[in-house]
């Protein structure tokens, strides 16, 4: 890539090329030596079918968030590494970290804000910023990008909150967050009595409804008690899943980014009303409890079983000894990655910024540990319908296909599917009776990927289909991927029959540039 990365998000395009945006910018050379907290301002594409890297330097950019003036008192932390530059710099907006951006089905790329500020977080905070604006983008062409505003939030960004694409209500939901951080707490007793909680979340729901009749594109609301009425609810560093079902799973994450984890899972059911087929909200279960603290670094991820993978979450981190020699040398050309020397850390210990102790240390309660090595597994509630019958996908078939439209890659059977063709799906283990039932249905979910508190990867689409002389065969025809905004990628295909049970799911590639696995 053209300059190094801390902290960056990966958007998939319609045209099958990765966007690249965020983070903090890396020692590299050729550039101005790197000051506290410098944000990359590049937005890179890379080219699966070529390989290739192309970026676009926005810095100046009219309506971009590096031109966008919101601080222009801006003081640097006393001791911190910041000169004209830095302090220029940090009058304007820029990217986040970690930045949840969305690819919207006008083809622009709409900037949500939410990520995180709280890695730039000092003593006082002064390198965090604090706005409400948003932003979108607009793809010119391969080389060309363009800015423009979008609506300011009801409040300032947080950071640690998590946003999803509701299947329901079609709208860009964002969920908890830190909607300020405190900086770092410094207190005159001893610092190994103290401990540093980080940033408090929140209970607040923000939605963004686009329209294209509204100025700056939409508007947001807010809803500051969505999870809860009390304080013991509030979120940060946790997760927002899509399940097949079209259920939301929310798990993970904790009060604070280091303490007071949440242990219960709340699962959101949608309503919709018996006459119009209006969706009217959620209903909202709690959980049974996961076992251990899931903070700052958890994972949380939707797995083909329909079952959920959760672990990782940390109060705080690893203490690195000084090393002892010099780096080995390593062949950065040669396509691996060193391994690390364990030998150079303490697992059991908690990491110190300044004498301040990052893990838990005061009275009445245990310490979590540093790091959590343990993953939990979560079945959701559908999985325990009509007992252990589970309804099959047997297999998809496309008559008249000329290219290879199955393939079996590590003992599990991938299917390429092409927009605007019809398929037909094998079904077995249904259930006996439907008649006072729900209705079926047929979903692909995009394969997740996960980091601090945001699955940037899931997507939920339904496809219509009818059903067959058999009772066991339904037919679809895929949309088109680019009119329904839908990346060429993989997909878990997952049938959820008519007493809500979804199917394990078939492996699927949905790509038109692709003849063959």
């Amino acid at each position: 890539m053209r300059r190094g990365r801390w902290y960056a998000s990966i958007l998939p395009l319609l045209d099958g090329r990765m966007m690249v945006f965020g983070g903090f910018v890396g020692f590299d050379v050729g550039y101005p030596s790197m000051y506290a907290f410098e944000m990359n301002h590049f937005v890179e594409f890379f080219d699966p079918s070529t390989s290739n890297w192309s970026a676009i330097d926005v810095k100046s950019l009219p309506h971009s968030p590096f031109t966008t003036l919101i601080n222009p008192k801006f003081k640097p932390t006393k001791g911190w590494k910041c000169g004209r530059r830095c302090i220029r710099d940090n009058r304007y907006d820029a990217f986040k970290l970690y930045p949840e951006n969305y690819l919207t089905s006008d083809g622009r790329i709409f900037l949500t804000r939410e990520g995180d500020w709280t890695s730039a977080r000092t003593t006082d905070a002064a390198f965090i910023r604090r706005t409400n604006r948003t932003y979108w983008i607009e793809l010119q062409d391969k080389d060309r990008i363009s800015f423009s505003r979008g609506p300011d939030r009801l409040v300032n960004i947080s950071s640690y909150g998590t946003t999803f694409l509701d299947p329901n209500s079609g709208l860009i939901s964002l969920l908890g967050g830190q909607p300020v951080s405190p900086g770092i707490r410094l207190y005159k007793d001893s610092p190994h009595d103290n401990y540093f909680a980080g940033g408090r979340g929140s209970r607040k729901l923000e939605r963004f409804h686009q329209s294209k009749y509204e100025p700056d594109g939409g508007h947001w609301t807010l809803d500051p008690n969505f999870l809860s009425t009390t304080s013991a609810d509030d979120r940060s560093n946790h997760y927002a899943l899509i399940l097949p079902t079209s259920q939301i799973l929310i798990l993970g994450g904790s009060n604070y980014d280091f303490y007071g984890s949440i242990h219960y899972p709340l699962l959101l059911s949608p309503r919709f009303s018996t006459q119009t087929n209006k969706f009217l909200g959620y209903k909202k279960e709690i959980m049974n409890e996961h076992v251990e603290a899931r903070l700052y670094h958890t994972a949380a991820l939707l797995m083909p079983d329909g079952r959920i993978w959760l672990s990782g979450g940390n109060a705080g981190r690893a203490t690195v000894h000084k090393r002892r020699g010099p780096l080995s040398f390593h062949n950065v050309s040669g396509g691996t990655q060193p391994l690390p020397d364990l030998d150079l850390i303490d697992l059991d210990f908690y990491f110190t910024v300044e004498d301040l102790v990052m893990g838990r240390r005061s009275k009445g309660s245990s310490d979590v540990p540093t790091e959590t090595w343990i993953a939990e597994i979560f079945s959701p509630p559908y999985l325990f319908i009509d007992g252990e019958r589970r309804a099959k996908i047997v297999s998809i078939r496309q008559t008249h296909a000329s290219y290879s439209f199955r393939k079996v890659i590590g003992n599990q059977i991938f299917y390429l599917l092409h927009s605007n063709h019809s398929y037909i799906v094998l079904l077995s283990g249904l259930p006996g009776r439907c008649a006072t039932q729900g209705k079926a249905s047929l979903v692909l979910n995009k394969l997740p990927w996960a980091t601090h508190g945001w699955d940037g990867g899931q997507r939920l689409f339904s496809l219509q289909f009818q059903q067959q002389d058999q009772h066991d065969q339904i037919q679809f025809q895929t949309p088109d991927l680019r009119k329904s905004n839908l990346p060429p990628a993989y997909y878990m295909m997952f049938y959820v029959d008519c007493m809500g049970k979804p199917s394990a799911a078939r492996m699927i590639r949905f790509d038109d540039d692709a003849q063959e696995l």
